[in-house]
């Protein structure tokens, strides 16, 4: 199994075996072992030793993982093994506390609090940047559904063990640190699942008068039913997209035939803005049963003509922010996802699309704080006679947004 991959690590699994007579074939399985939890089948005609077998499987879903690998040798003899490994995401809402902020103040109380993005045990570690002193383990914690607690600590981490911990508000404090000599601005840091904020140590000379504004950034994305208002009712949390049965004869696009269009919407205080990326896993439509692909590319897509494609949708309620809190920038959509005006709907002909590749593109922006601002995007394909015919034509796109401050 891989080393503590995140949620968007592409994983790959992978297995070793020996054999007094040799290898002649390895099997890998990923989260059970019915036909159709099979990855890999790696065969060694003669039989070797000792024999290793990989394969890619994509970007999996935040949470345990099985990998079975099943090796026979020359004289048909089987053996298995099975390894769990752990997918992790990333905390939100993250805020920490110093009762102190003076430069080499020691007996400094700590305490710290994020919300898990899903369900989660294991050990939490709190990692401080060189020049922090941690001389006492936290004393309690808390979390929905769970608890926290069998703390621990280095001169420079925490530790505390989370069990059967839910989506939601997690916490620890009571723990107490000597602040660094130097001032200035320190970012600490935890992971399982992973997180970091900063605090500023300030000089013991100075008497100083300021304020501060936590910089803050929400981000909803996902699949939703054609038609409806990306608006501050919607709950982003990833989902399919089913373009269903592609044909000669049209364009599938999102919000026609009841196919669904992504929403997205981000809140950010950052100074300049942020911006939404995008990132496919195959840069095309792949079928793995065949590693046939209808690639993607920058075109306006036409019935009878292979080709994949994402926009920013152009209609006027495509794009903007709610009308119940209407505060600062409108998105901008970015090249190649900026369709002309009016050329990127769910009105037939209005198909130009942006090629979608494996690296990150951004995909739409803002020019300074906003509240609510969302954009409707549509996903599209078209397939020409000589399409090979398959029925798992897929693809994983992964969005990410990032503030300026």
């Amino acid at each position: 199994s891989p080393p503590s991959p995140f949620i968007d690590d592409v994983v790959t699994i992978s297995a070793t075996a020996t054999d007094d007579v040799g290898v002649t074939e390895i099997k890998l399985y990923l989260d059970g072992t019915n036909p159709e939890d099979l990855r890999r089948v790696c065969t060694f005609p003669g039989g070797t030793s000792p024999a290793n077998c990989s394969v890619g499987v994509g970007m999996l879903s935040r949470g345990s993982h099985t990998t079975t690998a099943i090796a026979t040798d020359t004289l048909s003899a089987t053996d298995q093994d099975t390894d769990t490994f752990n997918v992790a995401g990333y905390t939100g809402s993250n805020q920490i506390s110093l009762s102190r902020y003076k430069a080499g103040e020691s007996n400094v109380d700590f305490g710290l609090s994020f919300t898990l993005a899903g369900s989660s045990t294991g050990t939490l570690t709190v990692t401080f940047p060189t020049g922090f002193t941690v001389t006492q383990a936290a004393t309690s914690g808390s979390c929905v559904g769970g608890t926290v607690d069998t703390f621990g600590y280095t001169a420079s981490t925490l530790t505390a063990v989370k069990t059967g911990c839910s989506a939601g508000a997690l916490s620890i404090s009571g723990a107490r640190i000597t602040n660094p000599l130097t001032p200035g601005e320190y970012i600490i840091t935890w992971s399982n699942d992973n997180g970091s904020g900063s605090v500023y140590i300030t000089d013991d000379d100075q008497v100083t008068v300021s304020g501060s504004i936590d910089p803050v950034i929400s981000f909803n994305v996902g699949s939703q039913a054609a038609a409806a208002a990306c608006d501050g009712s919607f709950s982003g949390d990833g989902g399919s997209l089913p373009l269903g049965t592609l044909t000669t004869s049209g364009v599938a696009s999102s919000d026609r035939s009841s196919v669904p269009h992504i929403c997205s919407r981000v809140s950010t205080n950052a100074s300049s803005g942020a911006t939404v990326t995008v990132r496919s896993l195959y840069g095309a439509l792949y079928s793995p049963s065949s590693t046939d692909q209808i690639s993607s590319s920058t075109t306006t897509l036409t019935a009878g003509t292979a080709g994949y494609g994402l926009c920013v949708g152009t209609g006027g309620t495509d794009t903007g922010k709610d009308t119940t809190t209407p505060a600062g920038a409108d998105p901008t959509a970015s090249s190649p996802f900026d369709a002309g005006t009016n050329n990127c709907s769910a009105t037939a002909g209005e198909d130009e699309v942006g090629g979608l590749t494996t690296g990150y593109q951004n995909l739409w922006t803002l020019a300074s704080p906003s509240q609510n601002a969302f954009a409707r995007l549509y996903l599209k394909a078209a397939i020409s006679p000589v399409t090979p015919a398959h029925s798992d034509y897929q693809d994983t796109l992964t969005f990410v947004v990032t503030g300026t401050y």
